[in-house]
């Protein structure tokens, strides 16, 4: 049977995180769906760690690329492989509320391609105090909560406004933050390879600017922070790239 959410997990020597990712999505409330993690050629145990969960959950698909896709490529090959109408990201640093998917199934609309959820981000034991504060400040300064306080539904010309207003910050969140269609990535192409970073807000913009987006205003979405701090680093020595959508 067609599973109604594909949740894709990208790895690439993940090992140290990826048991608890994967916890988090077996754990979810909506059960149908398929775990596709997609290996870039990781040289760690990850591969190892994603077939021992293979025996226990049957929902778990593994595919292991025959040469290095880089960070976009495999975004994109994870959308190419994976069967659901819906397609949920959960990157192998990241973990989900246990009624995550449930939730943000229960708030889309017929048209309207993409959902995101309020994210909040995880830190490792011996953070510096200074790391926490930059990445509260970016959460801070690039939410929707503040452009649309409590609004389930934002449409497309409600987006666009913020989109002029602020067009390099990433208001919506990143991809573990976000549920698409499937069919999206027919209608409005794949993630841009091109770009250094910004290529997740990039993309979710394009949607949103032409079906508008569904948000939930709670933390669902738990980011590990080694990601995050390499956009930031790219963010403050001024390599983001502008989207022009």
């Amino acid at each position: 049977m067609k599973p109604k959410v594909s949740v894709c997990i990208p790895t690439y020597n993940g090992a140290a995180y990826l048991s608890e990712c994967l916890e988090s999505v077996m754990r979810q409330t909506f059960a149908a769906i398929e775990i596709l993690i997609v290996d870039d050629g990781s040289t760690d145990n990850s591969v190892f760690i994603a077939q021992e969960y293979m025996r226990v959950d049957k929902r778990i698909r593994l595919s292991v690329n025959k040469k290095n896709l880089g960070l976009v490529g495999n975004w994109n090959h994870c959308v190419d492989l994976a069967s659901g109408e819906w397609i949920k990201f959960v990157f192998q640093d990241d973990i989900l509320a246990p009624a995550c998917i449930t939730r943000m199934l229960d708030s889309t609309r017929p048209d309207v391609d993409l959902v995101a959820v309020h994210r909040s981000v995880i830190y490792q034991d011996g953070t510096p105090a200074s790391v926490k504060e930059m990445y509260e400040k970016y959460l801070s300064d690039h939410n929707l909560t503040d452009h649309f306080s409590d609004c389930s539904y934002i449409s497309p010309q409600e987006f666009a406004r913020v989109l002029i207003q602020a067009p390099h910050g990433n208001c919506i969140g990143e991809p573990t933050a976000t549920l698409v269609r499937k069919s999206a990535f027919t209608k409005y192409g794949h993630f841009n390879p091109n770009l250094i970073s910004l290529c997740d807000w990039e993309y979710f913009a394009r949607v949103a600017v032409n079906t508008g987006l569904c948000y939930i205003n709670e933390p669902l979405a738990f980011l590990g922070s080694i990601p995050m701090l390499a956009a930031l680093k790219l963010e403050t020595i001024g390599f983001y790239t502008p989207s022009i959508l």
